[in-house]
């Protein structure tokens, strides 16, 4: 071929050539691609990162509930403190409890530990006030008001969307990552000619080139392939291809396949 392929991807441009061969990495997959911009991957990175960090957290609790319930051993305490924290609309109310603990090789030790409450509860405590606590015997830190009280019951809702988000994306991040496997292991190099080209420029999306393409497979039939999109600012700099021109298609069968 005399001229040279265009390419959506720059990284792709060596397998494009036939110099390199097609390798499957994260860069190829929807989640990091060239396919969009870095306030995109970053975004859609700290939606994933609050995700797993909102759904640790409400497992931590529930586990810690479970044990406090399953082995927690109930002594007395002493209400050290109470306070109350506004932000805006909205007020959070604390109180802070402290009880000793003797470790069956040790001296007694004191630990405390501030409890998040309604206001209703909240008005009922007062410092110096004794109340009965349930603590984990292995891990004293652990404590909470006795009888515990179930505070993740209202985040139920929103644990059960975060779940259904992790998994879909789970499932989308291994059903690509298997698919660039396959395609790396079994594809090979193909050409096909590009058929249209749009161009879209957005100040906060950034440049996005959809390019439409056919190519003629090993099977002999002609397939109009799947329209791909690159968002790369760096395109602007020079003209964008006319139909007609060659493009490069990785393939692996008449279903599964890429433009370059």
């Amino acid at each position: 071929m005399s001229e040279e392929p265009f390419v959506l991807c720059p990284k792709n441009r060596n397998v494009a050539l036939g110099i390199a061969s097609y390798r499957p990495n994260i860069h190829s997959l929807r989640l990091v691609m060239c396919n969009h911009t870095v306030l995109w991957k970053l975004s859609l990175l700290s939606i994933l990162f609050i995700s797993l960090f909102t759904f640790y957290g409400f497992i931590s609790m529930l586990m810690q509930e479970w044990r406090l319930n399953q082995a927690g051993i109930i002594t007395g305490a002493v209400v050290k403190d109470k306070s109350i924290y506004s932000s805006g609309d909205s007020t959070r109310y604390y109180v802070t409890y402290q009880f000793n603990h003797i470790p069956p090789n040790g001296d007694p030790r004191s630990y405390s530990n501030t409890h998040h409450m309604s206001e209703n509860d909240y008005r009922e405590f007062e410092k110096g006030m004794k109340i009965d606590i349930v603590y984990d015997p292995q891990d004293p830190a652990i404590s909470d008001l006795y009888p515990v009280s179930s505070d993740w019951v209202p985040g139920v809702p929103a644990l059960i969307f975060i779940g259904f988000f992790l998994a879909f994306y789970f499932f989308a991040f291994f059903k690509g990552y298997r698919r660039e496997r396959q395609l790396a292991r079994y594809g090979q190099l193909l050409h096909g000619t590009l058929t249209e080209i749009k161009e879209y420029d957005d100040s906060e999306t950034g440049y996005r080139v959809t390019a439409h393409y056919t190519f003629v497979s090993p099977t002999g039939r002609v397939i109009a392939g799947k329209p791909q999109f690159t968002v790369n600012n760096k395109l602007k700099k020079k003209p964008l291809p006319s139909p007609g021109t060659p493009v490069a298609i990785w393939y692996q069968d008449d279903r599964t396949y890429k433009m370059l």
